[in-house]
């Protein structure tokens, strides 16, 4: 067990002493005594550990082509540094993860996968599933920190799962990269109803860069812009008449980009009804 405001045992003394020097107050009284500590224990944010002894953690380690040298150079070191500090009862799970996740028995096991994609959403669905009940898990990603993906409500479940994570940012020493740092548009709109699409771009450093925009395999926009203090931004209008979900995908490229994989991304919209 654990206490969250651990200053208010600092009470159980004072208690103690206050029945000793007054008698008057029955304090050694059992009802009174309980009482007294069941409220000095809620004060204190008294937490029960659950799950059993130790803790299930899995690690995500990212695999994709944006990741793959910086995690083959420290790996090694990291894992050993994970086993070192696993207790009696804790258990270490490994999850690679690129365009699909699988689950390391071993250690000697190789991952092959092409790593053009970098789905973080389906590794944590994949740990989630496979986290066993009854025992405290924790998670944690390895990664650059770009998805290919959207996370969606992985927020929300990991919540509803009680499973916290932490994470470790592995960055190229070297930043010459492009990359699609948000797309967004509206989830659904109705039939027929304009709605704003807009992209952030960052990299370094400043160069010029083309862009498409596709719907399904349609292009409907495409240019060319230029970075500014590392960031630019594409902001457009669209509208669609028939029913049914589309995917809306941007794609760029640049002059001095040594990481291509994060050059693009999706999202899907939702078109519904007739025009209000």
């Amino acid at each position: 067990m654990s206490f969250e405001f651990a200053e208010w045992l600092l009470l159980l003394p004072l208690l103690a002493l206050m029945g000793w020097r007054w008698r008057a107050l029955r304090l050694e009284e059992p009802l009174r005594a309980g009482f007294l500590l069941c409220l000095v224990l809620l004060l204190a944010g008294l937490r029960l550990k659950q799950g059993g002894q130790g803790t299930d953690l899995w690690v995500l380690v990212d695999r994709s082509q944006s990741t793959q040298r910086m995690i083959s150079r420290n790996w090694t070191e990291w894992r050993h540094l994970l086993e070192k500090s696993r207790g009696a009862g804790d258990r270490l799970y490994v999850v690679n993860y690129a365009t699909s996740a699988h689950w390391e028995e071993e250690a000697a096991v190789s991952f092959e996968d092409s790593g053009r994609q970098t789905r973080t959403g389906l590794a944590l669905d994949y740990a989630l599933a496979r986290a066993r009940p009854g025992r405290t898990t924790r998670l944690l990603l390895l990664s650059d920190g770009f998805h290919t993906e959207p996370l969606g409500n992985m927020l929300e479940k990991l919540r509803s799962s009680e499973v916290a994570l932490d994470y470790l940012l592995v960055r190229q020493p070297e930043h010459e990269d492009l990359q699609v740092e948000s797309f967004e548009l509206p989830t659904r709109v109705q039939s027929g109803e304009a709605f704003l699409i807009s992209a952030r771009l960052r990299g370094t450093p400043d160069q010029s860069f083309r862009y498409r925009v596709l719907v399904g395999e349609q292009e409907i926009l495409s240019g060319e812009t230029r970075l500014e203090n590392g960031e630019a931004w594409l902001r457009f209008t669209d509208r669609l008449s028939s029913p049914g979900a589309f995917p809306y995908r941007i794609q760029v490229q640049g002059e001095k980009d040594r990481i291509p994989e994060n050059n693009e991304a999706l999202r899907w919209i939702e078109v519904g009804g007739e025009a209000r």
